[in-house]
């Protein structure tokens, strides 16, 4: 997950990206109902708490409702107790 404070639409935008090998694809927001909180702790350094899954695909679903992602906290990455 990365941050996009400059996106015009929503100002806690967060973008899904995957990595392959040495590229990287974006997939998507998270959806601007779900985003607020994430985006603040990215914004202050936390993103290595987070671990984000793909849960569930649906290729005939309306492109937004596609692909369906999981958000932990890992607790492995992080000095939360």
């Amino acid at each position: 997950m990365e941050r996009e404070p400059e996106n015009k639409y929503d100002k806690y935008a967060v973008k899904v990206i995957y990595q392959d090998n040495d590229y990287f694809h974006f997939l998507g927001y998270l959806p601007r109902t779900d985003n607020k909180e994430i985006a603040l702790l990215l914004d202050m350094g936390w993103g290595e708490i987070f671990d984000c899954k793909i849960s569930k695909m649906n290729s005939n679903a309306h492109p937004e409702e596609q692909i369906q992602l999981s958000v932990y906290i890992n607790k492995k990455n992080n000095n939360l107790k």
